[in-house]
């Protein structure tokens, strides 16, 4: 075995981290209010299809369901179909992508599938806009407290952090 090996050109690598699932998480329980009526043994993610492919309670409001929460988390948050899947009863991206593309057709001929989307697509539109406010409203807060301290201050916390390169 030779002594001389190749080194890796990289060596700290940036840290992947997992997808933050809370705003589809906050759609799902949206989709669930409005489109089951509150009902909270019925959920877009619990009629799952199985070992047998055939989805037991699968529905009118089932699917119109899954429509409603696939167009507004793909429009709201821009996740991959895979998450919004995973998200709705660990369905694949190609199911989750064909209620996408239904959703539009069935938007524009049916009034109370149309009146359930908005309604829906509302709600989370609020509530993904109130969590925005708050980080910005903390991202105000922090660079106000970092407006306070004098620069000699900061510089001394880079350096002593091995992040300073001035």
């Amino acid at each position: 075995m030779s002594k001389h090996f190749k080194l890796p050109l990289i060596y700290k690598m940036k840290r992947i981290s997992k997808p933050n699932f809370k705003n589809l998480m906050y759609i799902k329980d949206i989709v669930n209010q409005n489109c089951f009526n509150g009902d909270t043994v019925k959920d877009i993610s619990i009629c799952s299809p199985g070992k047998s492919k055939k989805r037991k309670g699968s529905g009118r409001d089932l699917c119109d369901g899954l429509k409603i929460f696939a167009f507004i988390s793909r429009t709201l948050t821009k996740h991959r179909f895979h998450d919004i899947g995973l998200i709705a009863g660990n369905r694949k991206h190609s199911t989750m992508l064909f209620h996408y593309k239904q959703y539009e057709g069935i938007y524009k001929t049916d009034l109370s599938f149309r009146t359930l989307a908005d309604q829906c697509f509302l709600a989370a539109k609020l509530k993904l806009d109130e969590d925005v406010k708050l980080k910005e409203n903390a991202r105000d807060t922090f660079n106000l407290l970092l407006a306070q301290l004098p620069a000699e201050t900061i510089k001394e916390l880079f350096t002593k952090h091995n992040f300073w390169n001035g």
